[in-house]
């Protein structure tokens, strides 16, 4: 009949102008169904993580440029992550383990740099990386304190977590570039801002409160330049202050290029994760099972007493909550009062 043609062909009576739009709409549902496809592929490899690992997730997040990728590259002690001058550097997750000066270890994930007003065609790269924040037990908010911009920065990406629903998620905030840090910047050239972008009035990107869907929504007008003011003392509890919604646990500077703060932030690291450790006293018997469960916490954990019994090893330990959930049935008295043990154990 005259309906329209095959794909790419001209339907009867359609003309050019139609042709293209239909070519372009089911190019659009095309990807849409992809984009839908590789968010479930990444959704099954994170179950199948959180099933296989044990280890607390920490997320490194930042405005572009603050120097994630350098910060990663420099906590694990190699090339783990792409790092340069350039905007969305990084557009994919890198995640590596990290062994902390005390002996446990964590994932560190390193994410794709937030901007204000997102250019459309980046949105899905974007919010595929940004599930990740999702399983996070510890957030690394990189700032880069030489930015003349750095406390508007800071506001656009706490917005971000705000509307992901996240501020819940401890979080250090990392005033990176120290040894560049100026308290009185220069004045902003108003064409531009500090990640080299022109401002964009036609439209930006904003999170929608359902799902953490990102959606484009207009702003007419031309957009303001922040004003540019002294920036806090890098000691200035100012920083944490930024955001009304999103108040991060501790603040401390560093420079991720020369490895300056490097001790601090680590410490830092283990401090935060340590309000969140549960302590636990648990039965581990002898074998394949308990044995790597026992690996499992002296990785992921803190020893606060270890102990070899008959058919059993005692531990008390304090574990982050990704690991209490798979020693909760060694943990006593409930395994106590299904084994033997209880007749040698004080």
């Amino acid at each position: 009949g005259g309906g329209k043609g095959g794909r790419g062909l001209k339907g009867v009576g359609e003309s050019q102008v139609e042709m293209d739009r239909r070519l372009f709409h089911d190019k659009i549902q095309r990807i849409e169904h992809e984009i839908e496809q590789v968010r479930g592929q990444r959704e099954q490899l994170r179950e199948r993580r959180r099933a296989r690992d044990t280890l607390p997730l920490v997320a490194i997040v930042g405005y572009t440029n603050a120097g994630k990728s350098t910060l990663l590259n420099r906590l694990v002690g190699a090339e783990a992550a792409y790092a340069d001058d350039l905007l969305f550097a990084t557009l994919d997750p890198t995640t590596r383990r990290l062994r902390l000066p005390a002996g446990r270890e964590v994932l560190v994930s390193d994410t794709v740099g937030f901007i204000q007003k997102l250019p459309t065609r980046l949105v899905a790269a974007f919010s595929a990386t940004l599930e990740e924040l999702e399983d996070a037990g510890l957030v690394l908010h990189v700032v880069d304190a030489a930015s003349p911009l750095a406390m508007h920065q800071i506001r656009s990406v706490q917005d971000i977590i705000a509307e992901l629903k996240l501020e819940g998620t401890p979080q250090i905030m990392v005033l990176n570039k120290r040894d560049k840090y100026v308290a009185s910047p220069p004045a902003l050239v108003p064409e531009r801002d500090s990640a080299g972008l022109e401002p964009r009035s036609e439209e930006h990107t904003s999170i929608a409160a359902q799902g953490g869907n990102l959606s484009t929504c207009s702003s007419p007008g031309k957009p303001e330049v922040p004003a540019v003011r002294p920036l806090p003392a890098l000691d200035s509890a100012s920083w944490l202050q930024a955001h009304a919604q999103v108040v991060p646990e501790a603040l401390v500077a560093i420079s991720a290029k020369d490895g300056t703060g490097m001790n601090e932030l680590l410490g830092a690291i283990e401090t935060v994760l340590l309000t969140r450790d549960k302590q636990v006293e648990a039965f581990l018997p002898y074998g394949s099972a308990g044995g790597e469960l026992l690996n499992e916490v002296h990785k992921a954990g803190s020893i606060v007493h270890e102990e070899y019994l008959a058919d059993c090893t005692r531990v008390v330990a304090r574990v982050p909550p990704s690991l209490l959930a798979r020693l909760q049935p060694f943990v006593r008295p409930s395994y106590l009062q299904s084994s033997s043990l209880d007749t040698r154990i004080g």
